[in-house]
């Protein structure tokens, strides 16, 4: 708590090169506290009933007038402290306030109400460190090529050239980019019978856990969930 009594007015509130200063008023109505400073050659002032708050309000004009930070300059109360914790929170990563609210929107309107937070653990999961990205037209090519030189029967192989062809013709991206809504289309468009969708599912089912193996999938990945007959 400060006290009035033990101060000589004004007081000196210095951050760097920058001071601010709290002077004294004593009126009928009672005693009030003037805080003054600078921007651009213009004086600006802010008047207190009390004198903590007074040298709250010098103590941040000031380290903002030190930091530069002119535009939280212009806010006050409850806005200037929403301000100063954005700009905190994003400052290691060296990017432009507006450009962080302009992405974050962005995500917001993606992601239709899911959390981003939720979002980005969940890309972290599936696309984080030691996943290699891998075509799915290469990984097909790169399977059956391995189940051949494995000394798998032929006819085993034409049932994979078929099935894995239809599906990489189907999509024309990475395997990390494949979604398990992605996959349920893909049934959902085959128009087969039973037998034939087991035999899809059962193929694809090996394929994924191959791409798992050589981490160009993560292993938190079940492209299959949403997969029913």
């Amino acid at each position: 708590m400060v006290s009035a009594k033990r101060h000589r007015f004004p007081l000196v509130v210095k951050r760097g090169l920058s001071t601010v200063k709290i002077y004294r008023d004593r009126k009928p109505g009672g005693t009030y506290y003037r805080v003054t400073y600078h921007i651009g050659g213009k004086r600006h002032r802010l008047n207190f009933n009390d004198l903590q708050q007074a040298v709250n309000e010098a103590e941040a004009k000031a380290s903002q007038l030190s930091r530069g930070d002119i535009d939280a300059m212009q806010l006050s109360g409850r806005d200037r402290l929403v301000y100063g914790r954005a700009v905190d929170a994003i400052r290691e990563l060296s990017v432009p306030l507006d450009a962080a609210a302009l992405e974050y929107t962005e995500a917001r309107k993606l992601l239709n109400g899911t959390p981003l937070i939720e979002a980005a653990r969940f890309y972290k999961r599936h696309h984080g460190e030691g996943i290699t990205r891998k075509s799915i037209a290469d990984a097909v090519d790169e399977m059956i090529a391995t189940k051949k030189a494995s000394g798998v029967s032929e006819l085993y192989l034409a049932d994979l050239r078929y099935q894995l062809g239809v599906f990489k013709q189907r999509f024309c991206c990475d395997l990390v980019s494949l979604t398990a809504d992605d996959v349920r289309n893909f049934f959902a468009d085959l128009g087969s019978g039973a037998r034939s969708f087991n035999n899809f599912a059962r193929t694809l089912k090996t394929f994924f856990r191959f791409a798992q193996d050589r981490r160009w999938l993560s292993k938190e990945a079940d492209l299959l969930a949403s997969v029913h007959r």
